[in-house]
């Protein structure tokens, strides 16, 4: 019920208030405080930056006992509001024995049709074969499937404390358009090359910022498989709409055998779920450039044909080590972009190559259909 604020400007003087309130509106998990400070950060140009810090001490009157988590540092600039090409990434969380799962990729393949190459797919496994050991599940409030994090951004639920970033798929087509509508200082693009000998992936990642950012920045590189079958039934879909009538699974078996699993996420390359440290300053000037250049062997396992390069630039906060309690709402993406793997390849596949591959399923169907590989396809029906 007591506490005090301590407030630092680019390492500065310390300043402190003494925060007294009620106990019923006390700090709690994840709650919003609002408090005033004498001292205005005045942003009047673009080159305008401040850092600044802000730690709780003297709480209830106690020593803090865990001091090692108690710091908030944010890095602020000054802008000129000329936004970059703006995409959205959306991380869904999905498994293969989660019956309502079959709902979440027919959402998510209506809003890749809906948004087209502004939205940027990837599926997170968990509890199934393509699980991996990867620090995005643990990281963030994941709490239900099918959910998804919309750029790892934050939303604020009934005005006084945040929600958790992953939210339900009756959320997903709202919360993509209001990213797409957000500013961001950077460009992100993606180029490189394939040995298909040693399978060795060489992918340079280029930030070209066009305005002023600031915060703890990452590049991210995420590689993602397309239409994953497997070949045991482990791999088979749990359908919740078997009976469903209308839904585009309706009839298709509680178990869906044979399952596409799309933009299924495979692994990171150097630096994780958040990224490439020491990199990029914490505060940009507009013209900045930084790359990076990542190196990954791709395994046998996975089709090169369906394999896309992610790369996205992330804002990084150290986790909570409380475990408890989530740093929610301090880890978004600022910018997403997505190349294809035999794209960058300086020997084209051949036609005859792809066609001999070339699987098309269900067949037959009266609703949905996929093919094997990414192609360029045209349909005709039975008078051409």
């Amino acid at each position: 019920s007591s506490y005090d604020i301590n407030y630092s400007l680019n390492g500065g003087a310390v300043q402190t208030s003494i925060i007294n309130i009620p106990l019923t509106d006390s700090i709690k998990n994840s709650n919003i405080s609002e408090w005033t400070h004498s001292t205005d950060i005045n942003i009047s140009s673009s080159s305008d930056t401040y850092e600044l810090k802000v730690w709780v001490s003297n709480i209830n009157g106690q020593n803090d006992q865990r001091s090692c988590n108690d710091t908030l540092v944010e890095y602020i600039t000054g802008i000129e509001n000329i936004s970059a090409e703006k995409k959205v990434l959306i991380e869904k969380n999905t498994g293969t024995w989660c019956g309502y799962c079959s709902d979440g990729a027919a959402v998510l393949d209506d809003l890749v049709s809906q948004f087209g190459d502004d939205l940027i797919p990837v599926v997170v496994h968990d509890g199934d074969e393509m699980e991996f050991n990867d620090s995005l599940r643990t990281s963030f409030s994941i709490y239900s499937y099918p959910g998804a994090l919309i750029d790892r951004s934050r939303y604020l639920y009934s005005g006084y404390y945040y929600d958790h970033e992953a939210v339900g798929r009756g959320s997903w087509d709202s919360r993509v358009s209001d990213q797409l509508s957000k500013f961001t200082p950077v460009n992100v693009t993606v180029n490189g090359s394939w040995d298909a000998t040693s399978r060795e992936i060489v992918t340079d990642v280029n930030l070209d910022y066009v305005d002023n950012s600031a915060g703890d920045a990452r590049i991210v590189l995420m590689i993602v498989e397309d239409s994953v079958i497997g070949s045991t039934s482990n791999y088979d879909q749990a359908n919740a709409y078997n009976n469903t009538a209308g839904h585009p699974y309706y009839g298709a078996g509680n178990t869906i055998s044979g399952f596409p699993h799309r933009n299924v996420l495979r692994g990171y390359a150097t630096g994780g779920a958040f990224g490439i440290d020491n990199l990029i300053p914490h505060i940009v000037s507009a013209g900045g450039n930084f790359q990076y250049t990542f190196n990954y062997t791709l395994p046998d396992s996975f089709n090169e044909k369906q394999v896309t390069l992610v790369a996205a630039v992330v804002k990084y906060m150290n986790g909570n080590d409380a475990g408890y309690v989530g740093v929610r709402g301090q880890r978004e993406v600022y910018n997403t972009e997505q190349a294809k793997l035999i794209k960058l390849n300086t020997i084209p596949l051949g036609v005859d190559e792809i066609k001999n591959e070339l699987k098309i399923y269900p067949n037959p169907t009266n609703s949905k259909i996929y093919f094997s590989e990414n192609i360029d396809y045209k349909l005709y029906n039975v008078v051409g």
